[in-house]
């Protein structure tokens, strides 16, 4: 519900800016991402990429040719792949076994973004970006005895996320509204998103490929 609600905000606002002021865009991002998790006391050769994917509405609004204000609502899937002890929600040790860590939130930016004036042209936005926790899980395949594994320890972390969002693209218009795009974007994560009772402080961080095409106005 408090989703629907930032959503239906953020919609609302920027259709009013645009069209009092210097237009705007609306669109559509969905990419795939690679990350990784970062803490104290995590060694780099511990850890290893997870794939995951990056998907949800964007919205502008321009201030100049030049500059804009970015955000949208997102899903993000994100997290980490390593060897550790796995046990069950039982509380039985299943032994060591490669674990994905994954995270999924609804992921909302708010970024400046400044650009060139032709018809194709490079970008670069950064700013903050806001993160809610719907769902942390530990999967595992081919276990012995079991099958596959899938484990919801949601209440072990933190239902928000605070980091920085930094990216780099190139956008083409494919007619008077319509405008193609492809971003690559570094969601740093700021917040420790792990309770203080984790063996581990735990930062996320997912570099994300994103094409995109929006309609402007």
């Amino acid at each position: 519900m408090r989703i629907t609600l930032v959503l239906a905000l953020i919609f609302v606002s920027h259709v009013v800016l645009a069209q009092t002021k210097g237009g705007g865009t609306i669109g559509i991002e969905i990419g795939p991402n690679a990350s990784t998790i970062r803490g104290q006391d995590i060694e780099r050769d511990e850890v290893n990429p997870m794939m995951g994917m990056l998907a949800g509405m964007a919205f502008s609004y321009k201030f100049s040719d030049r500059t804009s204000i970015k955000t949208g609502i997102y899903y993000e899937s994100k997290g980490t792949k390593l060897e550790d002890q796995l046990v069950d929600e039982n509380g039985t040790n299943l032994g060591t076994h490669e674990l994905t860590h994954k995270f999924k939130y609804i992921n909302i930016p708010l970024m400046l973004r400044y650009e060139g004036q032709k018809d194709t042209k490079f970008f670069i936005n950064a700013g903050p970006y806001f993160a809610f926790l719907f769902e942390k899980t530990i999967e595992a395949s081919d276990i012995p005895n079991t099958g596959d594994v899938k484990i919801d320890d949601s209440d072990r972390y933190k239902s928000g996320e605070f980091g920085i969002a930094v990216g780099i693209g190139v956008s083409t218009r494919l007619g008077k509204n319509l405008l193609l795009s492809f971003e690559i974007r570094d969601n740093y994560g700021l917040t420790n998103v792990a309770f203080d009772d984790h063996i581990h402080s735990i930062n996320l961080n997912s570099l994300n490929f994103l094409p995109g095409i929006s309609y402007s106005f």
